[in-house]
């Protein structure tokens, strides 16, 4: 589900303007997972894994509730297209309310 990741933007660009876009694709990205908006969040995922992420994410959506992230660390990858991102996730499952952290690495 949300283990997919981000693909990046940022292809033929280099040093800050780089990191920016990487940064601002990857808050986007963690934005549209927390507020469920599922085919907006799967415009940044590998076009191959864009139909499953959002058959996941919908059967789910009544019951799945991330409640609040946070971008731990982004690293560009060597290739610049390519990045790997740490996030915190709370979130819980109805019917339960107990909000629970997990660690998600994104790449």
């Amino acid at each position: 589900m949300i283990l997919a990741g981000c693909k990046s933007p940022v292809a033929n660009m280099s040093g800050y303007m780089r990191n920016k876009k990487l940064n601002d694709a990857v808050l986007e990205y963690n934005k549209y997972v927390r507020w469920r908006e599922w085919d907006k969040a799967s415009a940044y995922l590998r076009t191959a894994d864009q139909a499953g992420f959002k058959e996941k994410m919908e059967d789910a959506e009544e019951s799945f509730r991330v409640t609040d992230f946070e971008i731990k660390d982004t690293t560009p990858g060597e290739r610049t297209r390519t990045a790997s991102v740490r996030v915190f996730y709370r979130y819980y499952w109805l019917p339960s309310i107990t909000e629970k952290k997990l660690s998600v690495h994104q790449k």
